[in-house]
């Protein structure tokens, strides 16, 4: 009967807008063949615009009169206009929207260029692909389409809007947040949340083993796991603003309640948006845009001067230029830094020649651009791309080749290995020096580290918390905005280095600025309890080890105890993934494989036979595939509900908590031998790969590769206006694209503000009476 009466509208108006009308009957066709439903249960928007075209008459439209929507079947009518403009309803919808609303409507009636334009911009569904795909979470329609839409006058008369529907049963106060705060709208993590992890519960009705689960608790009713992940792009009114879009689109839920499935009346689906753009839109500048601006402006011309200065006096031999300024200005030129970065050498001859950590540091590093570019197509992440078939990364992720990039979080933990290591070498070098230290030495061991590594990274900081949102102007721009917000909050954790707590501060996805600097806080809080270690093993060795030891079991205790207490997935679980305690085994292990190094630092050879050096490679290799594959069975990609505490997929208690106690572990001694057997010349082709000289300069860079990745990744799918279908020939073609524009980046950071900042600290000490003022660049 229903069905009869939609073909009814069809056949009557088959002779207006003929193409576009046989374009949507046939997606309408194909709804109703399929028995589609729309994500979250609902009538589906394509059906809603069939009926829309199919019943065109010439009737004006009137959103204060409700009786001239009852056109058609069993009111469907309002449901259509809802869809295609906000209308008034039970939340307020202002009036100079629904009179634009009416305008646009009536627009598509007489067929205006204007209007057919903007409802050919907004998303149709169901989208090609609907059935072998899953195609049915994001819906872009066309960007550039809706902001090009002009009236005949020239004028602008549309914004495009990008949506997403949310069940407020799952978050009751979903109307008092903003969609990046919202469970599943967007994760930034490889681990789930616990909200993350409701939404995921609550769309499986044999969820709970035993009708209790230790970490959740039953949500209130069955509910969607798509909720909140759901883009769909409408080309708008543009005199609605974002209140009134969202308003509108809730009171078509609201209102039609109890007539669309699996929508509870007391709790209403909210349509939210996540951002809205106009083609004249403007960005104001604030005042902190002015003072980031100024300190770019300042560091350009100090660098652009030091440049003609370097290359006048040592390339051009400009004789008017006063080459006793040199010393003080070519630290900061631009053509001096590029030489340092590019300069390989063969490195010192003392048993400190550790050149083999070069390519370490770069493949580690690209390891983990290939892991968050990859993290962008999934569906625990929130999908940052615009996804044609959500289902795609899973199936092509089914492979256990496939465990190393998913599982590539193991990679930050190199870093760890590394960063132990260098610190425990250098430090040691140190104290036998100063014969144990003095007070100026660890004044120096703080001070140098804080500037150097807070120099170029309170710039980034800046950048995010002010210029950064003038890159915010693509369909999904709040991935953008939402970094811009993080750090106008959570920037002074940032340079406390206390930021991997910053969820305990302002609550989870709020203030973690720069997302992948939880690092650089571990990093440095493991620096200021370092000298108590490094001290004790060169006072006294056996009470060091005994300290080091008694340090890895208490974090493989925790871990142990974590993973039992709270049903934790593997990596230690979302709450305890950026917490010092679950990443002190890899530094810990680095420490002493610094201490060893600088024990055997006259040895230039491992003094071990070749059956010996075999095993050791061979063992080395098995722990290491141990800490990557072992968890291959559980792929967090392919089926997001084997992190589900309690659910029927989730790994065995005793398997977590030998990954979580143990893996990390067995990662670091893996690395810590590559490096052993590489200084000690036992490395082979292995040595030879890792300290070729190439990798000298993109190891200088990989600092600021590693701080700008994620927001650049993140800016690049923002610009995207169409759904992507991933594949491993695409990943490949992106990451590249991704590593390459992080590296140049980094090396214009460098230059621009690494570089610089080192030469000023060494001016400030050096007149402070503490170090050699900077000599001149010897020319060879």
């Amino acid at each position: 009967m229903f069905s009869e009466k939609i073909r009814q509208y069809v056949i009557i108006n088959k002779h207006q807008h003929t193409l576009l009308s046989l374009y949507l009957s046939f997606r309408l066709i194909f709804a109703l063949s399929s028995n589609y439903h729309c994500i979250m249960g609902s009538l589906p928007p394509g059906v809603i615009l069939c009926l829309f075209i199919a019943s065109v008459s010439s009737t004006n439209f009137t959103s204060h009169n409700p009786d001239t929507f009852a056109i058609g079947a069993e009111g469907i009518l309002d449901i259509i206009f809802n869809y295609i403009t906000p209308r008034a309803g039970p939340l307020k919808v202002s009036d100079q929207c629904l009179q634009s609303g009416d305008n646009y409507l009536n627009g598509i009636l007489k067929n205006e260029s204007y209007a057919m334009r903007m409802l050919d911009s907004s998303a149709m569904l169901p989208s090609s692909g609907f059935i072998g795909d899953s195609n049915i979470l994001h819906h872009p329609g066309s960007f550039s389409e809706c902001l090009d839409t002009k009236d005949a006058e020239g004028n602008p008369t549309s914004q495009y809007c990008l949506l997403t529907v949310y069940d407020t049963t799952l978050t009751p106060q979903t109307k008092d947040q903003t969609p990046d705060h919202l469970p599943m709208t967007r994760s930034e993590h490889f681990i789930p949340d616990k909200a993350t992890l409701q939404a995921i519960a609550s769309t499986t009705t044999h969820y709970w083993k035993n009708g209790h689960c230790q970490r959740l608790g039953p949500p209130d009713r069955p509910g969607q796991l798509v909720s909140g992940l759901t883009k769909i792009g409408k080309c708008l009114p543009i005199d609605c603003n974002k209140d009134d879009i969202s308003n509108g689109g809730t009171n078509m839920f609201i209102t039609h309640s109890d007539s669309i499935p699996n929508v509870d009346p007391a709790h209403p689906i909210a349509v939210i948006v996540h951002s809205c753009h106009q083609a004249d839109e403007k960005i104001e500048f604030t005042n902190g845009d002015i003072v980031m601006i100024t300190i770019v402006a300042v560091f350009g011309c100090l660098i652009c001067f030091s440049t003609f200065l370097d290359i006048g006096i040592t390339v051009l031999e400009l004789k008017y230029l006063p080459e006793s300024l040199l010393p003080m200005f070519q630290g900061f030129s631009a053509y001096h830094n590029t030489i340092k970065i590019f300069q390989v050498g063969a490195g010192p001859t003392d048993g400190s020649n550790l050149s083999c950590i070069n390519g370490l540091k770069y493949i580690s590093i690209s390891w983990i651009v290939l892991g968050h570019t990859t993290w962008e197509y999934c569906f625990v992440s929130g999908l940052g791309v615009f996804s044609k078939s959500f289902m795609a990364v899973s199936e092509a992720s089914d492979n256990i080749a496939f465990t190393a990039v998913w599982n590539g979080l193991i990679g930050v933990d190199t870093f760890f290995v590394i960063g132990g290591c260098l610190l425990s070498f250098h430090t040691l070098k140190e104290l036998d020096k100063t014969k144990g230290g003095n007070a100026k030495m660890w004044a120096m061991f703080y001070v140098h580290r804080y500037i150097r590594l807070t120099g170029v990274y309170a710039i980034i900081i800046g950048l995010h918390a002010t210029l950064l949102k003038f890159f915010a102007t693509g369909p999904q721009s709040h991935l953008v905005t939402g970094l811009v917000n993080k750090c106008q909050k959570g920037w002074w954790t940032n340079l406390l280095y206390i930021n991997n707590f910053a969820a305990d501060i302002y609550g989870a996805g709020k203030a973690d600025c720069i997302n992948v600097s939880w690092y650089m806080a571990i990093d440095m809080q493991f620096f200021i309890l370092t000298p108590i270690v490094v001290t004790l093993l060169w006072k006294m060795p056996k009470a060091g080890y005994a300290l080091v030891s008694l340090l890895i079991a208490g974090g493989t205790a925790c871990q142990i105890y974590f993973t039992i207490a709270d049903d934790e997935f593997f990596h230690g679980g979302f709450r305890y993934y950026m917490k010092p305690w679950n990443r002190s085994h890899p530094y810990l292990i680095g420490l002493l494989l610094g201490y060893l190094l600088h024990k055997m630092r006259d040895q230039p050879k491992l003094k071990i036979n070749p059956y010996t050096n075999m095993f050791l490679w061979g063992l080395a290799g098995f722990l290491g595939s141990v800490a990557v594959y072992s968890i291959q069975e559980y792929n967090i990609i392919k089926d997001v509900t084997v992190a589900l505490p309690c659910g029927d997929k989730e790994a065995p208690l005793y398997i977590r908590v030998l990954f979580n106690g143990f893996a990390k572990i067995a990662w670091g001694l893996a690395i810590s031998w590559v490096i052993l057997a590489c200084v000690k010349q036992r490395g082979g082709l292995i040595d030879s790969f890792l300290s070729w000289s190439a990798w000298v300069p993109l190891a200088r860079l990989q600092y600021c590769v590693y701080l700008l990745h994620r927001s650049i990744i993140i800016i690049v799918n923002s610009y995207s206006e169409t759904v992507i279908r991933y594949s491993h020939t695409l990943l490949t073609f992106q990451f590249i694209g991704i590593l390459s524009i992080s590296t140049f980046a980094a090396f214009v950071f460098v230059i621009m503000f690494e570089a610089p900042i080192v030469q000023l600290e060494k001016i400030f000490f050096a007149s402070l009476g503490m170090g050699r003022m900077p000599q001149k660049r010897k020319e060879k």
